[in-house]
């Protein structure tokens, strides 16, 4: 598992205030905590990679169709500010996408803040936990994913973010 605090301070922080130099809203204190408590579920805390048993990738465990519609929506002209701040650090080279998703955390987490934005449901509020489960459940997990709400809040706890320093 990675060090929960420093991927928060060094990776995650950080990147959600370079994406909210394009839109104010993906810097939101309650986005960090979340795509926090994402990992910590999906992929216990950045242990896991590539999912066991599936095509989920990178530390937020993302699938790669959720991927392509991701990329997809971002190349709508509404978006163009975005799509900038997104992919301005990419290479030409670099458009392997789901082999970034495993190996540039920056990327991964922006794909993560990108996905919780487009739900049109706001953000639970800061520190509300069990709020975020039933909020990423309902629409990173689905109803058809295994997760629970109480899968969640147990890999809260077991990542101890409630101690994190928002």
């Amino acid at each position: 598992m990675i060090n929960q605090q420093q991927l928060y301070g060094e990776v995650v922080r950080p990147q959600l205030d370079y994406l909210a130099d394009a839109e104010p809203k993906l810097g939101a204190q309650a986005a960090g905590q979340l795509i926090m408590a994402t990992i910590a579920t999906e992929s216990n805390g950045g242990e896991y990679l590539c999912q066991v048993r599936g095509p989920a990738l990178g530390i937020i465990q993302m699938e790669p169709a959720t991927l392509r519609d991701i990329i997809e929506w971002l190349d709508t002209a509404k978006n163009a500010r975005i799509r900038h701040r997104v992919f301005a650090e990419l290479s030409p080279t670099k458009t392997d996408f789901e082999k970034l998703l495993v190996t540039n955390l920056e990327f991964a987490i922006t794909m993560c803040r990108i996905f919780y934005w487009r739900v049109r449901e706001a953000l639970p509020e800061d520190g509300d936990w069990p709020g975020m489960a039933r909020y990423w459940k309902k629409y990173y997990n689905t109803e058809l994913g295994k997760g629970t709400p109480q899968n969640f809040m147990e890999a809260v706890q077991h990542c101890r973010l409630e101690s994190i320093l928002w």
